[in-house]
């Protein structure tokens, strides 16, 4: 309720790394209306007036946006093609996950391996520790300086 008209899924299965064609905000949901239900496979391509003429901040929790999450264990698709070319992820360094309780992001294989207190305090260090990359985030694009930016 409340929403603009478009379509909306749930991308857990088919999209959940977001590796889609992205156009401009007002047309990506209007563009899903026209795919099937393998999500991005069969997105239609951004017209070329409109590929680039934007940029995608994605932040994501690894460097790699893998097509289709159920070809996570694929490695050959996590690799960058030409739909991130207008996109900028921004994603943690592994140093710095390798840092987090248990040397990873909280998911939920925490429920199988850790108690309740104990996936409790792995969260919050690690949204602490997520607070202290936003914060930098935001004091490097007071300075924009992109020497620190690497391709995928």
């Amino acid at each position: 309720p409340g929403a603009p008209r478009g379509a909306y899924w749930d991308g857990g299965i088919t999209d959940y790394h977001l590796h889609l064609a992205y156009r401009t905000p007002d047309s990506i949901a209007g563009g899903a209306r026209h795919q099937r239900a393998g999500g991005q496979k069969h997105a239609e391509k951004a017209a070329p007036e409109q590929a680039g003429a934007s940029l995608v901040l994605y932040p994501h929790f690894q460097r790699a946006v893998v097509p289709g999450w159920l070809d996570k264990g694929l490695r050959w698709r996590h690799r960058a093609t030409s739909r991130l070319d207008a996109m900028l992820v921004l994603a943690p360094n592994p140093a710095w996950v390798a840092t987090l309780p248990g040397g990873k992001l909280p998911d939920r294989s925490d429920f199988q391996r850790l108690t309740h207190a104990e996936r409790v305090r792995a969260w919050t260090s690690a949204v602490g520790a997520a607070r202290q990359l936003a914060d930098e985030f935001g004091r490097w694009l007071e300075d924009c300086d992109p020497s620190g930016l690497q391709a995928l």
